[in-house]
């Protein structure tokens, strides 16, 4: 009984774990797209465009920031090829891309670092 007892606290703290970074990659992520429109005034390039194309001044949100953030949100889950852990396509996802460089650099540099050795001696 102890063992279970031990393994559902090991679960739930696993499971807290997870939650905490998530919650950090996600506070995160979206401070960082915040400070990016932010920096850039997007909210004033929205009303230059609104008035552009309307002739009208903006009240509230506008059509235009509604197609945005959904446009953002889709570009996001094409990008990074994931919709709820599954795949869209069998493309590579920029992470396994990296994953894959990095792999094939360490594998350079232990076997340039052997043979390098190997002539020394």
């Amino acid at each position: 009984m102890k063992k279970k007892m031990k393994y559902d606290k090991q679960k739930i703290l696993i499971l807290l774990k997870t939650i905490i970074v998530c919650m950090i990659c996600f506070f995160g992520a979206m401070f960082a797209i915040v400070s990016f429109h932010n920096d850039i005034g997007i909210r004033d390039v929205f009303e230059e465009i609104y008035i552009l194309v309307t002739g009208n001044q903006k009240n509230g949100v506008t059509e235009l920031e509604i197609a945005y953030s959904i446009g953002l949100c889709l570009g996001i889950t094409i990008f990074f090829n994931h919709v709820f852990g599954k795949r869209l396509t069998n493309d590579p996802t920029p992470i396994e891309v990296a994953m894959s460089k990095y792999n094939k650099d360490v594998t350079d540099t232990i076997c340039e670092k052997n043979s390098g050795s190997k002539s020394q001696k």
